[in-house]
């Protein structure tokens, strides 16, 4: 059987490609916490997770087998026999017996874990692992990504948050590497998006620096100081803080034109170009010595070497198988 469950949004399941129909939010909220685990899962985490402590039924236990026989009447319904899935240890807990290519968020986990290994030094393969990592959230989502497990409820607030924040982390990773591939022109309207999607947005000062570099490699070093005084005022108002001493040099380097926020391949070329501008013979390479022209003869025109002192700058400054699912 093949099944497919998904926590970065609304919980939801199918099997074989048969959506199951699920009850209540309690009881997704029960599946969704065996598929993250997918090992033992104990009555007491399911219930610590379903329920405030002092807000739960007077007998948890009980609640939770009724919420398990609904999901597993559920499975069955969409596809005969597969409520076997779900095992029981008496006096234990549950599990969920699937793979972790199975789940949305697990799947998420170790395509960020490949983008985050080949880092900067293989940005390429930074930004392919990334960007598969970021489409296991959805489309649109800001810099905190959805909000998981459907954690409406305190119990599951802290687990979701720290989903969220992983979220976060692979996405400022993988803009880091698109930045390292020279693609900064392209990112300006998805940084755009990003600030401008909420709060946690514009108050994000890696997100505005990232911003600022974008703007300063693409020639457009006033746009760049607009994100900087947008994030100043933004930052006084909610938090009553300047910026960052971080945010605060790159903005100096920026008004600068420190040659240190250049790609590294287009800082050596403004520096070759610096030390041997074009025009100029490279006092390394022989030049043989030319005849001078007898007095009163004009220099044949194909032979008249032009001006080509000036040179342009440019400022620039476990692992699974995603193309199977597991079978279960």
């Amino acid at each position: 059987m093949n099944m497919e469950i998904r926590v970065l949004d609304r919980i939801s399941v199918t099997i074989d490609g048969v959506e199951v129909r699920l009850g209540d939010r309690k009881q997704r909220a029960v599946l969704g916490i065996l598929a993250l685990d997918r090992g033992w899962v104990e009555k007491g985490r399911l219930a610590s997770l379903v329920w405030d402590l002092d807000r739960g039924p007077q007998n948890p236990d009980a609640q939770i087998q009724g919420y398990l026989k609904g999901i597993r009447k559920a499975f069955d319904e969409a596809v005969p026999g597969s409520s076997r899935l779900i095992t029981t240890l008496r006096g234990v807990g549950y599990q969920l017996e699937i793979g972790a290519a199975s789940v949305d968020y697990l799947r998420f986990r170790e395509l960020a874990a490949l983008a985050a290994a080949a880092g900067l030094e293989d940005p390429e393969a930074a930004v392919r692992f990334g960007r598969k990592a970021l489409a296991e959230w959805g489309d649109s989502t800001g810099v905190r990504g959805r909000m998981p497990l459907e954690a409406a409820e305190p119990p599951l607030e802290n687990l979701a948050e720290a989903m969220r924040q992983e979220y976060q982390v692979a996405l400022m990773a993988c803009l880091h590497a698109e930045m390292a591939r020279g693609r900064h022109k392209e990112l300006i309207p998805e940084l755009a998006r990003l600030a401008g999607h909420d709060s946690y947005g514009a108050e994000n000062e890696e997100l505005a620096r990232i911003r600022m570099l974008a703007y300063h490699r693409a020639g457009e070093g006033g746009r760049a100081y607009e994100v900087f005084d947008r994030l100043r005022h933004t930052l006084v108002k909610a938090f009553g803080s300047d910026p960052t001493k971080e945010t605060s040099q790159l903005k100096d380097q920026i008004i600068k034109d420190d040659p240190a926020l250049l790609l590294p391949e287009t800082a050596e070329k403004e520096e070759e170009n610096d030390v041997n501008p074009e025009g100029t013979a490279d006092p390394a390479v022989e030049v043989e010595q030319e005849e001078p022209e007898p007095e009163g003869r004009e220099r044949p025109r194909f032979m008249q070497r032009a001006d080509n002192g000036q040179h342009n700058k440019f400022f620039q400054s476990e692992t699974l198988n995603y193309n199977e699912r597991d079978e279960v």
